[in-house]
């Protein structure tokens, strides 16, 4: 997994110990940022603020993420899917029925208010979403790291860096 990602954002409760669990080739040494964003339960797809804040956060570190990025979440079919969906509609300009469209194979359970969220996105909160990804894009940083060598990966803390979360304004 490791391999060819250049940092992880998680979304998940706790991952560490599947990354400790990760096995990779001996001869892999790198290290890759690791951000997490922590306060993002599923519940959270009901609340347009919350999420709307939640992926102002996710604009931000993408910004500065190396890529590619790995989107880690337990099963990836809800909070990764309106992230990942958001940002095309936000930022690669995608009309939102195809994101809706291109999400609806992976059966997410929260597709209703999914699809009601990323069809919410109009221009006016496109802007207060960027504007919002401007407000978190210097407090941003790695809350750890994802340290591999000699076949395994282990999960480091970096010391002094906070981990991102959307609950300050």
């Amino acid at each position: 997994m490791v391999q060819g990602v250049g940092s992880v954002v998680s979304i998940q409760v706790d991952d560490r110990a599947s990354f400790d669990a990760t096995k990779v080739p001996p001869e892999l040494v790198r290290s890759i940022p690791y951000f997490r964003i922590r306060r993002f339960n599923a519940v959270r797809l009901l609340s347009r603020t919350s999420l709307d804040e939640r992926v102002a956060l996710f604009l931000a570190i993408m910004r500065q993420a190396p890529r590619p990025v790995y989107l880690h979440c337990h099963l990836g079919v809800d909070r990764a899917l309106v992230l990942a969906a958001a940002y095309r509609i936000l930022i690669e300009g995608f009309d939102p029925e195809r994101a809706i469209k291109d999400m609806g194979g992976l059966h997410s359970p929260w597709l209703r208010p999914e699809t009601r969220y990323l069809r919410s996105l109009t221009p006016a909160r496109k802007s207060y979403i960027l504007h919002r990804a401007d407000y978190w894009l210097p407090r941003v940083r790695a809350s750890a790291e994802i340290r591999c060598a000699k076949g395994r990966c282990r999960y480091a803390g970096v010391t002094g860096a906070a981990t991102a979360g959307a609950g300050s304004r």
